[in-house]
């Protein structure tokens, strides 16, 4: 009865073993599968998001350029209309001067 015993609990040890020996390589593989995978994902993210900003960034920085350009262009409008007014003036007095004198 006691050989039984031993058998029995060798058997039980044995069948546990043969079990949890591959359940834990199983868990342990596939942990570390899923680490590297998750890394890469991540990683993908990062630079996903990076780009993404620097797609952005490019974009307001053109949208800021053509405000720029826009801007340029009313101020020589501007420029030209104001220089083109003080001339009137210039002349005007110039103008206005000669009649006195006369």
């Amino acid at each position: 009865m006691a050989i039984e015993m031993r058998l029995r609990s060798k058997l039980i040890v044995l069948s546990l073993a043969s079990g949890l020996i591959p359940l834990l390589i199983a868990i342990l593989y596939l942990g570390s599968s899923s680490v590297e995978v998750l890394e890469e994902q991540a990683g993908d993210y990062l630079k996903s998001r990076v780009e993404g900003f620097a797609r952005i960034a490019e974009v307001r920085n053109a949208n800021i350029s053509g405000n720029l350009d826009i801007i340029r262009e009313q101020l020589k409008k501007s420029l030209k209309k104001d220089l083109i007014e003080e001339a009137k003036n210039e002349r005007c007095k110039s103008i206005l001067q000669q009649s006195w004198r006369l």
